[in-house]
C-alpha cells in the first residue's frame, strides 16, 4: 500500500467507482486513486435492497385482505 494518494474515495460503489474509473482512464490524470472497498459493497446493495422493500409494500398495500 502507498504512503499518500491524490484522490480518495469513501464509498466506491456505482457512481464512486465510475468516478475512480474515469480518473484513471484519463491521460491528463497522472495521480493515484484509492477506493475504500467495504463501504462500496455495503451501499449499492442497500440501495437496492430499500427500493425492493418500498415496491412491496406498495404492492401488499393494494392487496386487500
Amino acid at each position: 500500500m502507498r504512503q499518500s494518494y491524490d484522490v480518495g474515495m469513501v464509498g466506491g460503489a456505482v457512481i464512486g467507482s465510475a468516478v475512480a474509473y474515469f480518473l484513471a482512464a484519463n491521460p491528463d490524470f497522472t495521480g493515484s486513486v484509492l477506493v475504500a472497498p467495504t463501504i462500496a459493497a455495503a451501499a449499492t446493495v442497500l440501495i437496492v435492497a430499500s427500493v425492493f422493500l418500498l415496491a412491496v409494500s406498495a404492492l401488499v398495500s393494494r392487496r386487500k385482505l
